[in-house]
């Protein structure tokens, strides 16, 4: 499959290209979360892992709490950097979740975001910069930015159709009780 997906990019493209690659790595909070990497370097761009989150129904992760924070160092590591999915690329220093989520948390290393201290943008969000956890503000690419990193993919759990269905008629018998008794 990957070396079909490989084939395809190649010639839509006309040249050899990366292809991000995704990997389910464990279940939290009623969303799975997986990686997202390049199969050819390992490392994306900001934007080449939120296009791939998107293709699989989700978003780079959005960290709403320490709690969270906390499990993502121990399920993908404290000191491998990651894409988050926080950015101010809409609105410079208005940092938002790409998912919608409200801003509840956040949890910047000393002095951060900063956006490269005025010498350029920094737009994007990264995890473990200088310690564990703490985030850090780097550019897509350009002048400081170092190099690709792989993400963390969050994707919200959709309930099964057979759930749908059982609380459908759950409600349907609800109502119908209802109008019994106010007949």
């Amino acid at each position: 499959m990957k070396t079909l997906i490989a084939a395809l990019a190649l010639a839509v493209t006309g040249a050899a290209s990366a292809v991000p690659v995704t990997t389910f790595v464990a279940s939290f909070g009623g969303s799975d979360y997986y990686t997202v990497t390049d199969d050819s370097d390992g490392k994306l761009l900001w934007t080449e892992a939120q296009a791939a989150a998107v293709g699989i129904g989700g978003n780079l992760v959005a960290i709403n709490n320490a709690a969270e924070e906390s499990w993502l160092r121990s399920t993908f590591g404290a000191t491998e950097r990651f894409w988050i999915g926080f950015t101010d690329q809409t609105s410079e220093g208005v940092w938002a979740w790409v998912s919608g989520d409200a801003v509840t948390y956040s949890h910047w290393s000393s002095g951060e975001p900063n956006s490269g201290g005025g010498s350029y943008e920094e737009d994007y969000a990264v995890i473990n910069w200088s310690t564990s956890g703490h985030w850090n503000d780097l550019p897509n690419s350009g002048a400081g930015f170092g190099g690709g990193h792989r993400g963390i993919i969050e994707v919200a759990k959709v309930p099964e159709p057979a759930v749908l269905g059982l609380l459908a008629l759950g409600l349907a018998g609800l109502g119908a009780t209802r109008r019994r008794k106010a007949a």
